[in-house]
């Protein structure tokens, strides 16, 4: 039998209540810088990646981005964020929008 870490157990039980159920989107936030919002999210976007879902994650972290807009002309509530839609840097398979 194959022993998983806690973390990974974690994330596979918040993926399966969530997106494993049905779920289009999901919003994760955090009150202190540190938390794990970005880390969690990340890890969310790459399972459902793997799983074989069309996954787009959406930075709207403006304190602490993961990568700063190359197009500035994006702002939410544009109609389409296709031109600003850039590959995750290491290749996990989902697409991101970064912040505006």
């Amino acid at each position: 039998m194959i022993s998983l870490s806690p973390t990974y157990q974690e994330l596979e039980a918040i993926y399966g209540r969530t997106i494993g159920r049905g779920a289009r989107s999901v919003s994760v936030s955090a009150i202190r810088p540190g938390d794990g919002a970005t880390t969690l999210a990340q890890a969310l976007a790459a399972r459902s990646a793997a799983a074989g879902l069309r996954t787009i994650y959406l930075d709207l972290n403006l304190h602490r981005p993961i990568i700063r807009a190359l197009d500035t002309s994006w702002r939410p509530g544009d109609r389409s964020v296709a031109n600003v839609l850039q590959p995750s840097a290491d290749n996990r398979g989902f697409d991101l929008v970064p912040a505006p």
